[in-house]
């Protein structure tokens, strides 16, 4: 009988993960119909960091119970390899690929698995319908969505829906949201994330990369210092052609154009709980 899951068997050293991952499995056939079964959770892999199991439901298997699962994205990063910007600048946007990957959490196969995508409430596609078999799991897409409503706030939401009935709706909808702005790009939704160099390293340089997508001329790059960074270090925005063939193979392959030097000033760091990011502007 069956009796082990691995919840990443895939990971490799430093992977990144979705943080909540949520995996459910069923254990029906290893249980054997006993009243009582025991769980035991084993760490696999070298010392170092992990990432941890942090809560544990058991449930009673229904017959049809079709969920989101870890990956929803509005660019379909993994199948076309298009970056999702928390900020989108107008002139820069592009059609809409949705996608969700869906899976299959009761005991019966489900037909007629299928994706529904508004955006702000609107209408923004539906997937083929996809035949997902007991414990399957598969990718649902749409593409080619435009928006026309310009600048403002969206909110995306994802909805599953199979042929038969689903007796647990509470799993079925996914969210993300994002901004049109008139001018700027950005992939942390107006938020610093990350403390570079973690180790000090000299001459470091923090890559941020974007998709540009229509013709566009680029007049500053704003960044975010974080509390802890030496006053007066010095520090220059650089902008890289990303398809240069030395992009990534030299320190300064691809490089177009650097701003002036800016020497920090600890007054306008930022301890990261400020609602009010303080920006660098170069």
């Amino acid at each position: 009988v069956q009796a082990r899951w691995e919840v990443w068997p895939d990971m490799a050293t430093q992977d990144p993960v979705d943080n909540p991952t949520i995996k459910s499995f069923d254990i029906t056939a290893a249980a054997g119909g006993q009243e009582q079964v025991w769980i035991r959770f084993r760490w696999k892999g070298t010392w170092g960091y992990a990432w941890m199991i942090d809560d544990v439901a058991l449930f009673e298997t229904l017959a049809n119970d079709v969920r989101t699962d870890a990956y929803v994205s509005y660019s379909d990063y993994l199948g076309t390899a298009f970056y999702e910007y928390g900020a989108w600048a107008e002139s820069q946007l592009a059609p809409f690929n949705f996608a969700m990957t869906a899976a299959n959490n009761g005991y019966q196969d489900q037909t007629g698995v299928t994706m529904t995508v508004t955006v702000n409430g609107e209408d923004a596609g539906v997937s083929e319908a996809i035949e997902l078999p007991y414990t399957g799991v598969d990718t649902l897409r749409t593409s080619g969505w435009e928006l026309t409503s310009g600048v403002g706030s969206y909110e995306v939401i994802y909805s599953l829906s199979a042929d038969d009935a689903d007796e647990d709706e509470s799993n079925n909808v996914a969210t993300q949201s994002f901004e049109v702005t008139d001018l700027q790009f950005g992939r942390d939704d107006g938020t610093f994330t990350g403390l570079f160099p973690g180790d000090g390293t000299d001459d470091f340089i923090a890559l941020n990369p974007f998709d540009i997508y229509n013709d566009v001329t680029i007049y500053a790059i704003d960044v975010a210092i974080a509390d802890g960074s030496d006053e007066g270090t010095p520090v220059i925005a650089h902008l890289f052609d990303g398809t240069d063939d030395l992009f990534l193979s030299e320190q300064y392959g691809g490089l177009l154009v650097s701003s002036d030097e800016l020497d920090l000033a600890s007054a306008y760091s930022n301890d990261g709980s400020e609602s009010d990011v303080v920006w660098y502007t170069l």
